[in-house]
């Protein structure tokens, strides 16, 4: 009887450790979620940014984008302004409108801060950006305040051009305030 039970006994605690040591193996590959689970939970932000991570996705900066479309359309309707002087005869093809070199000149201050953000220096290049918005700002006031003061447009009845800067303008106020978070 002894032997019995002791055999019985031997082949239960082998059968423990056998289920135990097969359970801890497998209990890792049953515990892990999937990539895709993790990067679909929106409201997990700190684990989609870990995965993310995982795989080199850089962090998209806030507000950048919607920076560089800002000042694109500025530039439109600075050519669109330009272009409906020229028609009316108010400048001469190829003149300079006053503040011109001041906007090109913050457009390409931001086009290097961009750069800056996407070489991960994004302080500086975040700084450049912002610098070159209000350069671009300025030149945007400038010249109109110029145009209005020569009488080749008037204050009251934005033009087509005019209104492309100012909702470029407003399109970079918007961004700046998501890229100052």
């Amino acid at each position: 009887m002894q032997s019995l039970s002791s055999r019985l006994m031997k082949s239960t605690v082998c059968s423990l450790i056998t289920g135990f040591f097969i359970v801890m193996l497998a209990a890792p590959g049953f515990s892990q979620v999937s990539l895709k689970d993790v990067v679909k939970d929106t409201a997990k932000d700190t684990a989609k940014e870990s995965a993310m991570e995982m795989l080199g996705v850089k962090k998209q900066v806030e507000g950048r984008t919607e920076m560089m479309n800002g000042a694109k359309k500025m530039l439109d309707g600075k050519k669109a302004l330009k272009e409906e002087l020229v028609k009316q005869g108010s400048i001469k093809e190829g003149d300079a409108l006053e503040g011109e070199m001041s906007m090109s000149e913050g457009y390409e201050m931001m086009v290097d801060g961009d750069r800056l953000v996407q070489e991960e220096q994004i302080a500086d290049g975040k700084k450049r950006m912002l610098d070159g918005a209000k350069m671009m700002t300025d030149a945007k006031k400038k010249m109109l305040d110029d145009l209005v003061q020569n009488k080749m447009i008037e204050e009251g009845a934005p033009s087509q051009g005019e209104q492309f800067m100012n909702d470029g303008e407003k399109m970079m106020k918007d961004a700046e305030l998501m890229l100052l978070k």
